[in-house]
């Protein structure tokens, strides 16, 4: 004989527990979000010097609680001196060129370098050429557009 009781009692628990679990990977899901937003580089005239573009500003209103949980980034330039190009570095930095810097030598890409960091601060973006000597460019590189794009946590 069962417990028509006890055999209520147990598959309430076990909805009441579907339902918590279900509401927490609802709840984790809606506390993500992300922005993106753009800048704008100069013009280089001379290798091994950092030419800094634009600050990047976050859009909308994000928590000051927020977290990078990813960076992407896709920057624009050009030259016409292939010895030029093959030594261009990017430089990208969290909240300016004064807080935490990565170089890459990928003009577009993914990082995770910058995860757990605030998510309501701006990036800065450098570029340089890293070449033998300190020379003058001619023609000068010109770095057009820098976006990021900011997913994170909160």
């Amino acid at each position: 004989m069962e417990n028509i009781g006890m055999t209520f009692g147990i598959k309430k628990m076990a909805a009441v527990a579907t339902a918590a679990l279900t509401f927490a990977a609802v709840a984790s899901a809606a506390n993500a979000a992300a922005w993106s937003s753009q800048g704008y580089g100069t013009i280089m005239y001379q290798t091994n010097w950092v030419y800094w573009g634009t600050t990047i500003q976050p859009v909308g209103s994000i928590p000051a609680t927020a977290t990078i949980s990813s960076l992407s980034w896709s920057i624009s330039s050009s030259s016409s001196q292939p010895a030029y190009n093959a030594g261009k570095r990017y430089r990208l930095c969290h909240n300016t060129k004064s807080g935490t810097c990565v170089d890459t030598s990928s003009p577009s890409g993914s990082s995770s370098v910058f995860n757990g960091y605030a998510a309501n601060k701006p990036f800065q973006i450098g570029t340089f050429v890293s070449y033998s000597s300190t020379v003058s460019m001619t023609p000068t590189i010109n770095v057009g557009t820098e976006q990021v794009i900011v997913n994170y946590n909160y």
